[in-house]
């Protein structure tokens, strides 16, 4: 009876010292995890970004933002209703300068996880920048060098320019609002001349959507320029532009896009088998052969924890 009692508290001992140590591994991994998807992710972008600034400056006029009336004007502006190009996802389009929260970025076409870790994204099948109607831009607002993580500290009027290939459109913000993830009457033409950014809500969460819109003032010229101006009355498109694409799946651009697999748990389970071979390592083998396998086990750790933390960023909602 000694025995077995004996044997029964070795076990609960050995069962809690297993635990501990495992759950002193998890949270290692989860502290880790943290510091990847709230700065790593960023890193990522701002590498990215770099890349499409150099693209968008063959493609786009230089940003005019205005620091001076004596020096710039803005003049309203006759956009197209229609146009032929159709970028490719993922390509830059237009460059978004908030002056209010600090914010300038490279403005890519899509709204999928992958174009959204590049930067800010056009919804496809809104009006693209510089045409007449709706032009939708999604962004993080936590991870991927979080773009849109002050939007709630606009306040109505607040300027937000938009350089595309027309030149810098200025527009005024007029409605800052809390939606359902799903609500596409948002992405709508509403017969006017509109920027609508959205971006998960609350911080740290994905349970809302923040919704800005903000209203065509003009475009952006030079005072005294030689170039003549474009400008005429603003008009507002009666029926939608032509932006190649449409919205019969809004519900999915708003949410980014899913998968059927979950990479990250298969990554998980394979760290998990790595910390048993540790443990069983550690317990079963003596001498140099026990440095030998923790050597082994870590090293295997250190392949496997990057494509684990980049797996569950990837599964996190699309504007998070």
């Amino acid at each position: 009876m000694k025995n077995t009692d004996s044997h029964n508290r070795s076990f609960l001992r050995l069962f809690i010292g297993e635990l501990g140590r495992f759950l002193i591994f998890t949270a290692l991994i989860l502290l880790v995890l943290l510091i990847y998807v709230l700065f790593g992710t960023g890193a990522f972008t701002a590498s990215s970004q770099a890349k499409l600034k150099t693209e968008i400056e063959k493609i786009i006029p230089s940003p005019k933002i205005p620091v001076s009336k004596k020096s710039f004007k803005v003049v309203p502006i006759n956009l197209p209703t229609s146009t032929s190009s159709n970028p490719q996802q993922g390509s830059p389009i237009a460059e978004i300068n908030i002056p209010a929260i600090g914010l300038q970025m490279v403005v890519v076409e899509g709204t999928q996880t992958g174009d959204l870790r590049l930067g800010p994204g056009h919804y496809q099948g809104t009006s693209l920048p510089g045409m007449a109607g709706n032009v939708a831009i999604a962004g993080h607002r936590t991870t991927y060098l979080h773009p849109f993580y002050n939007l709630a500290e606009l306040k109505g009027g607040d300027p937000i320019f938009l350089t595309s290939t027309i030149g810098t459109l200025e527009y005024l913000v007029t409605n800052i609002d809390v939606r359902e993830p799903y609500d596409i009457t948002i992405l709508r033409q509403f017969g006017d001349n509109r920027l609508t950014l959205t971006t998960c809500n609350p911080k740290y969460s994905a349970a809302t959507r923040l919704v800005v819109v903000a209203h065509l003032l003009g475009i952006v010229e030079v005072v005294n320029s030689n170039t003549p101006s474009s400008s005429s009355k603003p008009n507002a498109p009666k029926t939608s532009p032509n932006s190649g694409g449409s919205l019969k799946n809004a519900k999915s651009l708003l949410a980014g896009s899913t998968s059927s697999t979950s990479p990250e748990i298969g990554w998980g389970v394979l760290l998990f088998f790595d910390y048993l071979l540790f443990r069983l390592s550690m317990r079963h083998i003596k001498g140099w052969k026990k440095l030998l396998a923790a050597l082994v086990t870590f090293g295997v750790l250190m392949l496997l924890i990057l494509p684990f933390c980049a797996a569950v960023a990837a599964a996190l909602p699309a504007s998070f």
